[in-house]
This record gives structure tokens, C-alpha cells and sequence, in this order.
């Protein structure tokens, strides 16, 4: 670290905790990129953001605590690849055939895979045609697959492992009628803003930054924290809704709409706005 004139951390996390204090220690300038809802949890998080020289974050929902630490807080351009000719325009919101949803992410308890397992199973009890896409990887891969063998799920749930062509992903998301984000923390997870390209009514718990875009009834709806019987019984309330669905997943696309419209800079260009200040 002695060989550089500013450092700029991906934050939080134990490495970039221990060089934004070495970095203190040296008297280096650092700035600070918030990735993550848990960015002050100890003394040593306090003393981190109370020297930095600036902060990025991508949520809205953060900047309120972020700012009792740091003057100079700026809300980021996402970091996705997403377009306005990407966006699906000609989305079906009540086919008459099987209910599609789709999950995508790590297949983790963090990521409410558990309570997406009881959400299938709440929706078989009262019999609903559907089938839930399962898009991801992770330790509970295996566990899982077995977990939804044993409970009589094979017809319901189905795991694909992770998909890595951009194309194939997109098609998955185009061909799915409902997106389902259960997960117990996050920054601003990508896949809410990819489902919101393609339309898809979103039902999303609101930890982290999601709440700072996301509005409940407005652009998604939300769905408690680790209470997956909670949540079958708000997707099944909605499900058939058609007039809902339809306005949650236009809105959806408008929100993601205006993030992207050039207003915000992006990391890179703020970035070099700040360290062209420095010198």
C-alpha cells in the first residue's frame, strides 16, 4: 500500500476492513465503494467510514446512515449492461396455462431457498398449476435437489444449475410469469433489475438496498424476511391478478428505465471525478 497515492475498497468485507485501516494507519486517502447492507457493525466499521474521503453506494435506502459518517456520499449507476432494447414490451401477464416462476441466485440459505422450497409446497396445497425455475449454483446444490425429491416436489421445482450465456438467461427470464426473491440480506441484488427488464411482476423481500428502489404494490410486492408460509400466501392472493401483475411489472420496467437514462454517473466516471480532485 506504501507504493500508492489513493486507494479506493469495495466495502464491506474482512479485506477491504483491514487495508481501509492499514491505509488509516499510513495516513493513505481512501474512498469507499458500499456494496452490502453490513457496512457498520463494529467500532472498526465506524472508524473506516468516518475517514473516508467519499462514498459510493447504488442504493437510495443507505445514504441517510452513510451520510453521519461522510459529507460526500454519491448514489452510483448500477453496474449492468441493460438497455432499453433489451426490455421484453410484449409480456403476457395471465397465461392460461402453468404459473412460471423463476428464482435466480445462489442456491444458499441467505438467499431464502428454503422458504422458496415452502412457498412450492403452500402452492401445491392448494393446488395451483405451477412450476418453479430454479437459476443457480451454490453449497446447497445437492442438498436441495434432494430435499425437493423427498418432499414430493419434482413436478413443481426444477434446479438448472448455473447458466452463464447471457442469451439463455434472458430467455429464461422472458419465458417466466413471476419473479421470487426471498433473500435475508443484499446490497441491490442485478437480478431484480434483470427481471425488471423483462417485465416480470417481482415479489422481493425488502433487505438492504431494496427498499430504496423497490415499492410495494407499485413496482414489486413485498414479502416478509425468512417467513416462506407468509409469502406463498401473498404470491397466492396476487397470482391471478392479472390487472396487478400487469401494472407491478410496467412499473417495474419504468423504474429501471429511469435509473438508466444518463442522470446517474456510472462507478468508473465518478471514480475519476474523485480522483481528479485529489490531485
Amino acid at each position: 500500500l506504501m507504493q500508492y497515492n489513493f486507494i479506493h475498497i469495495f466495502y464491506p468485507g474482512s479485506l477491504g476492513r483491514f487495508v481501509a485501516l492499514i491505509a488509516k494507519f499510513l495516513n493513505k486517502p481512501y474512498g469507499l465503494y458500499i456494496r452490502g447492507e453490513y457496512f457498520n457493525r463494529n467500532i472498526f466499521d465506524k472508524i473506516v467510514l468516518n475517514n473516508s474521503k467519499y462514498i459510493f453506494t447504488i442504493s437510495p435506502t443507505f445514504l441517510p446512515e452513510l451520510k453521519v459518517f461522510c459529507k460526500k456520499v454519491k448514489i452510483i449507476k448500477p453496474m449492468i449492461s441493460i438497455e432499453e432494447k433489451d426490455f421484453k414490451k410484449d409480456r403476457n401477464y395471465l397465461d392460461s396455462g402453468i404459473i412460471k416462476l423463476l428464482f435466480v441466485g445462489r442456491l444458499e440459505e441467505a438467499k431464502g431457498i428454503y422458504e422458496l422450497l415452502t412457498i412450492a409446497k403452500e402452492l401445491k396445497k392448494k393446488n395451483f398449476n405451477f412450476l418453479i425455475d430454479i437459476v443457480g449454483g451454490g453449497d446447497l446444490y445437492y442438498t436441495i435437489h434432494n430435499k425437493i425429491k423427498s418432499e414430493g416436489l419434482k413436478k413443481h421445482v426444477l434446479i438448472h444449475g448455473q447458466v452463464s450465456d447471457g442469451n439463455k438467461l434472458k430467455s429464461i427470464y422472458d419465458n417466466a410469469n413471476i419473479f421470487v426473491f426471498p433473500s435475508h440480506h443484499e446490497g441491490f441484488p442485478r437480478v431484480i433489475y434483470e427481471a425488471m427488464a423483462s417485465g416480470l411482476p417481482i415479489f422481493t423481500t425488502f433487505v438492504g438496498g431494496i427498499s430504496g428502489r423497490m415499492k410495494h404494490l407499485d413496482n414489486c410486492f413485498e414479502i416478509p424476511v425468512k417467513d416462506g408460509f407468509s409469502s406463498s400466501q401473498i404470491i397466492s392472493n396476487y397470482v391471478n391478478d392479472k390487472g396487478t401483475l400487469e401494472l407491478v411489472g410496467k412499473n417495474g420496467q419504468k423504474t429501471l428505465s429511469n435509473i438508466i437514462d444518463g442522470s446517474l454517473l456510472s462507478h468508473e466516471q465518478l471514480l475519476i471525478k474523485e480522483l481528479l480532485n485529489e490531485k
